[in-house]
């Protein structure tokens, strides 16, 4: 359940904020229009909202800036540690993941990531819609920004162009990771009773809008 990578941001924790501003060339475009992503996804949330894999606090960041009260989980000791400094502790990072976490005590309007959801394989992400759906009422949503794919073909012309452009790690990491397609999590969510959108804002990066019936 996306645990299997913490030792992976323990590592990156340090540096993950030079990477996310362009200075690793390989990741240059997943990283494209970052701080414009985190901030479509903060205007779409609403109410209490509850954050997972906060990472290094960015998009909890913007959160704030909109006033917003956030409940965030984070897997990683050192990303956590990194977050709760950058945020002056105005926000209490628990130890968890997208599918075990503390209870979270106040009603919960809407459920956001940035760059995480890959970390589940699509039976997890299933697993996780399903109990976010049992969590939020009517008009909750669920905000997702993560690299997915139109289908398969495209997720393998992707690895084969970081191959080509000996972009190793990148197309390690495609590999690797459990990158899925929209169909696949456009089905996913509206098996759930979810209304769905989905924007694109560069090559690898697509925010999920999806909103309970």
């Amino acid at each position: 359940m996306g645990r299997e990578f913490i030792e992976l941001f323990e590592d990156w924790a340090n540096y993950y904020d030079a990477t996310v501003s362009g200075q690793d060339v390989e990741y240059t475009e997943v990283f494209r229009g970052y701080e414009d992503i985190l901030k479509n996804v903060a205007n779409k949330a609403i109410g209490n909202v509850l954050e997972f894999g906060v990472g290094t606090g960015n998009l909890t960041q913007h959160l704030l800036n909109k006033h917003l009260p956030v409940y965030g989980i984070e897997p990683s000791p050192s990303m956590r540690e990194i977050a709760e400094e950058k945020l002056s502790n105005h926000v209490k990072v628990m130890d968890g993941d997208f599918l075990q976490f503390p209870p979270i005590d106040e009603e919960v309007h809407s459920i956001v990531s940035s760059y995480a959801f890959h970390h589940l394989t699509d039976e997890e992400k299933e697993k996780a819609i399903e109990l976010y759906s049992n969590m939020l009422s009517k008009n909750g949503k669920i905000v997702f920004a993560d690299t997915m794919f139109e289908d398969k073909n495209a997720y393998q012309v992707t690895i084969t162009h970081a191959e080509k452009n000996q972009f190793l790690n990148l197309a390690e990491d495609l590999k690797t990771e459990y990158y899925t397609t929209i169909p696949v999590l456009k089905q996913i969510v509206e098996k759930y009773g979810f209304s769905v959108q989905f924007t694109r804002f560069n090559h690898f990066v697509w925010v999920m809008e999806a909103t309970k019936n």
